[in-house]
């Protein structure tokens, strides 16, 4: 199970999921730009060469000189050198470009059609696929007399019980109506079905559901970026708060961080602020543990778990905050350090697909088998962090968030964009207006 974080952003950078597509695309050639300059190296060559000698392997066809008549001109060691720096130089370059490039122009060996449709959600209920990687369509989604898309914000995309569901908040005020959850489904994620529309009474401002022994299960952000409740019903019109009744549910300080469900376990991490939300020594965390996601057994521990999954018969959790770093348990209880980071996160994940753990953090994608030993997978080139990830059907996708300053103005520029692969190396970007994308939800259809 996944939830996808950004709760150390602010406010305004988490929840403005924007989409009105303006596509823009700048193709460049990577390896036409180092056969330029390798040719120029070449030409810098013959233009340097010392007059030529009899058994000399610099020589020059222009030359009338008599070899007889003059003595050898010494090599000019130092020019030598520093042309054969460049050239190693330039072979560095070819090797680099050919196995980390980004382009607009389609995918290479499958430029027309990827073996998965990707979706990107954002703000005025604007939801755009795409199907090889640099063509993006707009997809309407319907309204009715009190509910128009162009006033949402799309949260999410979850496959649950054999359906997609699309769960969206209302954006702004709307007399009073900010954050009221907005649901469609779909049978095929293309074409969806306006399923409710909140009263308020339903969770706001969903960020997951699942379903999990015959119960749907919401994942609810309130308050506080971090800060997440769980509801359950039996269908998507009914829910109850979990662990309402339990003392430490009873205080309005104590949230779910983070949750996953596997080998017939659910479990929930739950953080509650003594005195100081910027103290690290000032919370008191705990893992809930059930194993029909009802009742739950409290164990107060030491590790900060802000993102779980599980695979493989693991569990496998992040801390963006306090250890930096990736913990694995097999039972939700005993958990240990399997990878550390250098510094705190402000954008990371996890997912689970075709038996590999995804990480993503900051700005680079890390993978493991077994969530044990971990290796660097991708790292975004331009340091830019990776907001969200998926990964299906062979074909990888990402986006990210990126300012640049206006020289006229010295004022940052912010573009949103998206990167889809085949193979982790070759990269499609597209850039979308800043204006509808300064964050995202992306999903690969199944």
């Amino acid at each position: 199970m996944n939830i996808m974080n950004q709760e150390q952003n602010n406010q305004g950078s988490s929840n403005a999921f924007n989409q009105n597509l303006n596509v823009s695309q700048s193709t460049f050639n990577s390896q036409q730009q180092v056969n330029t300059d390798y040719q120029q190296i070449t030409n810098q060559m013959n233009m340097q060469q010392p007059t030529p000698q009899p058994m000399n392997s610099f020589e020059s066809e222009n030359s009338s000189q008599n070899f007889n008549s003059k003595p050898p001109k010494k090599r000019n060691l130092g020019l030598i050198v520093g042309i054969a720096l460049v050239v190693i130089a330039v072979i560095i370059g070819i090797f680099v470009f050919a196995n980390n490039r980004v382009s607009t122009s389609g995918l290479v060996g499958n430029k027309n059609k990827l073996n998965a449709t990707i979706l990107i959600g954002g703000l005025n209920g604007k939801l755009v696929k795409t199907t090889n990687g640099s063509d993006w369509e707009d997809i309407k989604l319907p309204s009715n007399d009190n509910i128009s898309p162009s006033g949402l914000a799309i949260n999410g995309i979850d496959y649950v019980n054999g359906e997609y569901i699309l769960y969206t908040r209302v954006q702004g005020t709307n007399g009073g109506m900010n954050n009221n959850t907005v649901l469609y489904k779909s049978s095929d994620g293309l074409n969806w079905e306006l399923l409710t529309f909140s009263d308020g009474s339903f969770p706001k401002n969903l960020r997951s559901i699942e379903y999990i022994n015959n119960n749907y299960y919401f994942i609810s952000q309130w308050g506080a970026l971090v800060t997440r409740q769980i509801y359950y019903g039996q269908n998507l019109n009914t829910t109850t708060k979990l662990l309402e009744n339990d003392d430490l549910f009873s205080v309005y300080d104590a949230y779910a961080v983070a949750y996953a469900y596997g080998n017939d376990k659910f479990i929930v991490h739950v953080e509650r602020n003594k005195k100081n939300w910027e103290s690290k020594d000032a919370k008191t965390k705990y893992f809930y543990i059930s194993n029909d996601g009802n009742n739950f057994e409290k164990y107060e521990t030491d590790i900060a778990i802000y993102e779980m999954g599980f695979g493989n018969n693991v569990f496998v959790g992040v801390d963006a905050f306090e250890t930096y770093g990736i913990y694995t348990s097999s039972d939700g209880i005993n958990w240990t350090k399997t990878y550390e980071f250098d510094d705190y996160a402000s954008d990371y994940g996890i997912v689970y697909r075709d038996n590999v753990f995804y990480v993503w953090y900051n700005d680079t994608i890390y993978t493991s088998n077994d969530g044990s030993t971990w290796k660097e997978f991708y790292k975004n080139s331009i340091d830019k962090n990776i907001i969200d990830f998926d990964y299906k059907n062979g074909v990888y996708a990402y986006t990210s968030l990126y300012s640049e300053r206006n020289p006229k103005n010295y004022e940052n520029e912010y573009s949103f964009k998206a990167f889809v692969s085949t193979d982790g190396k070759e990269w499609i970007e597209s850039t979308f207006n800043i204006e509808d994308f300064d964050s995202s939800t992306l999903y690969i259809l199944d």
